[in-house]
């Protein structure tokens, strides 16, 4: 099949989209634990209440790879990809609004339809969030005001990872390392190595992604000890069509309402940070998704 060249100056890695997802499950200046529960909750596979989605300040990933597809894919199966950006070490990428990442001056493609991208990054990510209230809120470390955000404690260690102020200077990335290990019906922790289908609403659409847990070798993991890099085929809202006729492509990512803040439990009987806030303390901040956006010319 003829491949063609065309002019890639950058991958623009985040921009801000319109959102439309419920104003019940987007985080507010009057957002508690009561106003984000059942379907007005925006927790991950919608499995627990008190968390509402927002757009982070940035969200930092260490990228090994991506590429294109005409059809969805697996790490074993790439048959159908191209490949368009690769780094053995990493390339730590900040995905905040504005932010670019320079590739080749001239690449090619095959001529065809190409509905899928793929990504393979490290498992473990920091994030910025901050939130602003109408009113002074109080976090589990006890601070006061009516910014609460990241402050730069790890989830994997903390059981909370904001403080609230009265500004948001104090404002830094918090680590998470991702897995996709699930609790059973009993409560029970089970690894899982991959998650198909995984849904979400990104910049105002579903995205659909099957995600897969590797090891630093590239084979898919086998417990969680040996996790290295999430690998992700994603479905393209909108196909990319390469023709003869194609000069520029322009590759996006949208980070809008691509985390979630949580809150507290607000009864003191219930709560594990040890909140004193009657409105829920906000108490972690977690990504949930990104989405991919191509336009050719």
């Amino acid at each position: 099949m003829t491949k063609y060249k065309f002019s890639l100056t950058a991958v623009i890695f985040a921009i801000l989209a319109p959102s439309s997802l419920l104003a019940n499950t987007k985080c507010s200046e009057t957002s508690n634990y009561s106003s984000h529960t059942g379907a007005n909750s925006a927790g991950f596979e919608d499995a627990f209440d008190g968390a509402c989605a927002h757009t982070p300040e940035n969200l930092n990933i260490t990228l090994y790879e991506f590429g294109l597809c005409t059809s969805a894919a697996t790490p074993n199966n790439m048959s159908t990809c191209t490949n368009l950006f690769k780094s053995d070490d990493g390339k730590s990428v900040d995905l905040s609004k504005g932010s670019a990442l320079q590739l080749a001056q001239e690449l090619s493609l095959s001529e065809g339809t190409y509905t899928h991208a793929y990504i393979k990054l490290s498992n473990v990510t920091s994030l910025t969030g901050v939130l602003e209230f109408d009113e002074p809120r109080i976090s589990p470390d006890g601070g006061t005001g009516r910014f609460c955000y990241t402050n730069g404690q790890s989830v994997d260690v903390s059981n909370s990872i904001i403080t609230c102020a009265n500004n948001s200077s104090g404002a830094v990335p918090s680590y998470e390392t991702i897995g996709l290990s699930y609790e059973d019906g009993n409560g029970n922790s089970v690894y899982g190595n991959q998650l198909l289908d995984y849904t979400r609403t990104v910049g105002g659409q579903s995205v659909v992604t099957d995600l897969y847990m590797l090891t630093e070798t590239g084979i898919l993991s086998q417990q969680e000890s040996d996790d290295f890099a999430l690998w992700g085929s994603q479905r393209l809202a909108s196909p990319a069509k390469i023709s003869p006729t194609t000069e520029t492509l322009e590759i996006a990512i949208s980070v809008t309402d691509g985390i979630v803040m949580a809150f507290d439990h607000p009864d003191g009987n219930i709560n594990f940070t040890g909140c004193s806030d009657l409105n829920g303390c906000v108490y972690d901040a977690a990504w949930e998704g990104l989405k991919f956006i191509v336009r050719t010319k």
